[in-house]
């Protein structure tokens, strides 16, 4: 939590107990009972601070991992593509495929393209 935040809490929780202390109308009872609840208050600050740390800690540490794990998927993915002699896509190009014409993989090796099989097949329409 930021430093600005624990210092206002620290301040507003030193008036409750200046104010109790300051108060000569105030019964000792009701004193008491203040006193009690800026401890609690206090100690709750504490833990949500701790937790809040905590998970910030986890937060950064997935953070990690998830870059490691892209690291190595480019890397994986930049051995398994040198072999076949094509460039690594980034992971920007993995999760939005490429929009273009559709191809389709003959048995011989040369890819054709839709056109290609559809003008074979004598299903173009001309116009």
């Amino acid at each position: 939590m930021a430093d600005e935040d624990k210092e206002g809490v620290d301040s507003a929780r030193a008036r409750l107990v200046g104010v109790t202390e300051k108060s000569g109308n105030l019964r000792k009872d009701l004193r008491k009972d203040i006193l009690e609840e800026v401890s609690s208050l206090r100690n709750y600050f504490v833990q949500v601070q701790t937790e809040l740390e905590a998970k910030t800690t986890a937060h950064k540490e997935l953070e990690r991992e998830v870059r490691e794990s892209r690291e190595e998927i480019q890397r994986l993915w930049g051995a398994e593509s040198n072999k076949m002699g094509q460039v690594v896509p980034s992971p920007d190009q993995i999760r939005h495929e490429h929009k273009g014409a559709r191809q389709l993989l003959p048995s011989e090796g040369r890819r054709k393209l839709y056109y290609e099989v559809a003008k074979a097949e004598d299903v173009v329409d001309k116009r």
